[in-house]
């Protein structure tokens, strides 16, 4: 079965924030084959924090985003 997981990740600090408030967020769009939902949901957590650390964080400067599901 195919789910479509909609994904918003926040909290996310540049590295001369002073770490007080996030200064950014996003929104991410997947579409998952897996036998339930919770897979589904774990699959797609998974895939976008490995995006983010290879793309958009390599030097591990703005930390995780907080992932919460929209959809």
């Amino acid at each position: 079965m195919y789910y479509q997981i909609i994904v918003s990740g926040d909290g996310i600090f540049f590295e001369n924030d002073d770490k007080t408030e996030p200064v950014i967020g996003f929104l991410a769009n997947r579409v998952v084959q897996a036998s339930s939902e919770e897979l589904a949901i774990a699959t797609s957590k998974r895939d976008i924090l490995v995006q983010w650390n290879q793309l958009f964080n390599a030097d591990r400067k703005l930390g995780l985003p907080r992932l919460r599901i929209e959809k």
